[in-house]
């Protein structure tokens, strides 16, 4: 059984415990939030650890932007915490989940560009003109072309002599 420090003058076991505690809580407010970061790092690659599946996009596509961002950043930890492990030589497992990380982390993005690319496509809907980047691509004689409305366009000249000399109508009589 493990002895327990007495204080000398009241004869309480606490005090011990209340004085280390007092020796942690003078440590500057950096010290202790770089542990707390490197606590949250950790738990983070624990958490994946764990879960060594690949992301669902189904499920990504129902979380809000502040919910992807933040396990945008969770991923982006895990895979610098796995990059240091190959360095130092970690074991292969983490070696090859790097990959699983840096799919997960283009998912992730993927997803949120797409939502942002959605919003602005509603916001846009019914307005006059489109961003470039929401306007279809084609190609570049296609975009250049004239619109239909444009070249079914006919000069007065041209309806003058339509209406005047209609197309002639033949029958053959058998």
């Amino acid at each position: 059984m493990k002895a327990i420090p007495i204080d000398s003058v009241t004869g309480d076991a606490t005090t011990h415990a209340n004085s280390f505690h007092d020796q942690i809580s003078f440590a500057s407010a950096t010290t202790r939030r770089r542990e707390r970061e490197r606590l949250q790092v950790a738990m983070a690659m624990q958490r994946s650890l764990f879960n060594n599946a690949r992301i669902k996009v189904h499920e990504l596509r129902n979380k809000n932007k502040a919910e992807l961002l933040n396990q945008l950043k969770d991923l982006k930890a895990e895979l610098a915490l796995l990059r240091v492990a190959k360095v130092t030589g970690g074991a292969p497992n983490k070696l090859s989940k790097i990959k699983v990380v840096r799919l997960s982390i283009a998912q992730v993005l993927t997803v949120i560009s797409q939502k942002q690319k959605a919003a602005l496509r509603e916001a846009y809907k019914n307005k006059k003109y489109l961003p470039l980047d929401l306007r279809p691509k084609k190609t570049r004689a296609i975009r250049r072309r004239l619109t239909k409305h444009q070249a079914s366009l006919k000069t007065e000249r041209e309806k003058k002599k339509e209406l005047y000399f209609p197309l002639r109508k033949y029958a053959i009589k058998v």
